[in-house]
């Protein structure tokens, strides 16, 4: 399935046990798949919740909440911005964008 890569403004410094030992990361990109029925679903189910953008990222992405809650917001709204156009209409095929 494809993904899109979305290089972060603002990388996020985590911390990470391996071993037992802390290591110290940095998430500079988020690999974003495409939406799935199972995804639309999920959104329908939990359409009430204040968090769904957050939760839908989760899923997409496979980053905790905890590690989506340190993503600076203006990481968070290009995200969001790349899963709402995975909805969008695309141009038929052999369409130029004169012809639109």
């Amino acid at each position: 399935m494809a993904r899109i890569n979305h290089p972060l403004k603002h990388p996020v410094d985590e911390t990470i046990v391996v071993n037992g030992e802390e290591k110290r990361i940095q998430i500079t990109d988020v690999r974003i798949r495409r939406l799935k029925g199972k995804d639309q679903i999920f959104a329908a189910e939990n359409s009430d919740k204040p968090t769904l953008g957050f939760l839908l990222l989760s899923r997409l992405t496979g980053l905790s909440m905890s590690e989506i809650g340190e993503i600076d917001g203006e990481d968070l709204d290009a995200m969001e911005k790349i899963v709402e156009g995975f909805s969008q209409p695309g141009r038929p095929t052999g369409q130029t964008s004169s012809e639109i």
